[in-house]
């Protein structure tokens, strides 16, 4: 949904200098602190980060696109890995709790319970934090225009930016979305673990 919304303003960006109303409202950011309440901290991250979507039926969620594309790069990389170690793929459950994993060491022989918790939301009170390597957009570009400036020049700089960071291998995007604050696009790519620059 974010991406589209950046590619839809990518492609306003060209109008340059036109000012939008910036939505006020925000409701965005992490309400719960990580070390109090971990569960409901837990839920605001992987909600908010748009990493995941309750379904209406109990125990069951969607995995959003964010998540799918860390998944996806955690696999390539971990598949490659255990290949070279001539270890078979096997799956299970993404989210199990450690007493389960626990109770399943007496079940499977060989079975550690640590690598079947090696997949976990990691964060802080600002939101979900990624390795570089795992994130989908690695690094976001947020234009900041003030009074009287170059909206257009400011963009293109912020455009030229994007490109020679991609140039690099580094997975960059530029948010010129017009209807929300700079302060507010910084929470929403924190909140789903993009490094912001400006």
């Amino acid at each position: 949904m974010a991406n589209d919304d950046v590619k839809k303003s990518n492609a306003n960006a060209s109008g340059g200098g036109k000012k939008k109303e910036v939505k006020k409202e925000t409701g965005l950011g992490i309400t719960n602190c990580k070390d109090e309440n971990f569960g409901e901290w837990y839920s605001e991250v992987v909600v908010n980060g748009e990493l995941i979507e309750y379904y209406d039926i109990s125990g069951c969620y969607i995995l959003r696109p964010w998540a799918m594309s860390i998944w996806e790069t955690m696999q390539k990389f971990f598949d490659a890995e255990i290949k070279k170690m001539n270890i078979q793929n096997c799956y299970f459950p993404l989210f199990v709790s450690p007493g389960v994993l626990q109770k399943e060491k007496d079940h499977v022989e060989g079975f550690a319970p640590e690598i079947g918790v090696m997949v976990m939301v990691h964060g802080d009170d600002k939101g979900l934090v990624l390795p570089p390597k795992v994130a989908t957009v690695q690094v976001i570009i947020i234009p900041v225009p003030y009074k009287d400036a170059d909206t257009r020049g400011i963009f293109d700089a912020c455009a030229s930016t994007v490109d020679i960071l991609s140039g690099a291998g580094i997975r960059a995007k530029a948010d010129f979305r017009d209807n929300y604050s700079p302060g507010w696009k910084y929470s929403h790519w924190e909140m789903k673990g993009t490094s912001c620059s400006s």
